[in-house]
């Protein structure tokens, strides 16, 4: 089973696509800004779907370290205090690998995590460790919303698209002159002009929803 999979990730097809999602991202990770060690990394997966069977928006562009954190593998993106940094007095530390990604850095930023203990990393993984709330959830907000607009999940049916979602049967209709929404029983009144600005209604009324049940 395990070689069948891998044998997967050695097809051209798979190969073609990961080069899409490189250039699609400008060969950055999309987390930390690195541009070494990076993997194509799928939120979800759908039954019976090949790895490269997905819209290229679909899919995140992370570097090994950011992946690995993205599984619960590596230590959480939160609860880091900054401590020290070289720019405190303007005199960068001889160069070191940075903590977080694997990185050559020479300006450090000495962070503490109550279960990890002190970590050195580079301006961009302590300016992503120091994120704010507020910047985390506009930056997951953006993130889930593309993973939702392109979700293998979607089913069509003749004209109509269809998905569950946090619990409720969602669906576009596209067989009028204009796209309708309906989510679990209630219709929504307006219209919309294409199926990704339908999709994308359907996931600000659910994420607001569920901002207000926290």
């Amino acid at each position: 089973m395990r070689s069948a999979i891998a044998y997967k990730y050695r097809r051209k097809e798979w190969l073609d696509y990961r080069s899409r999602v490189l250039h699609r991202r400008k060969f950055m990770c999309e987390r930390c800004g690195a541009t070494q060690n990076l993997h194509v990394h799928h939120p979800e997966y759908g039954d019976g779907r090949n790895p490269w069977e997905y819209h290229v928006d679909f899919c995140e562009l992370l570097c090994r370290a950011c992946h690995a954190r993205e599984h619960g593998l590596i230590p959480p993106d939160s609860g880091w205090d900054l401590l020290y940094s070289d720019l405190e007095e303007n005199c960068p530390s001889p160069p070191l690998e940075c903590s977080a990604c694997g990185r050559e850095i020479t300006w450090h930023f000495t962070i503490y995590h109550p279960e990890w203990g002190e970590w050195t990393v580079g301006s961009g993984c302590a300016e992503r460790l120091a994120l704010g709330a507020e910047a985390q959830y506009l930056f997951s907000l953006q993130r889930r919303t593309d993973s939702f607009l392109h979700s293998p999940r979607w089913k069509q049916i003749g004209r109509t698209l269809t998905i569950k979602q946090d619990g409720e049967r969602c669906i576009i209709d596209m067989n009028s002159s204009s796209i309708t929404v309906k989510i679990g029983d209630r219709i929504g009144k307006e219209t919309y002009s294409t199926p990704d600005e339908a999709k994308r209604r359907i996931f600000d009324v659910l994420e607001h929803r569920r901002l207000k049940k926290i």
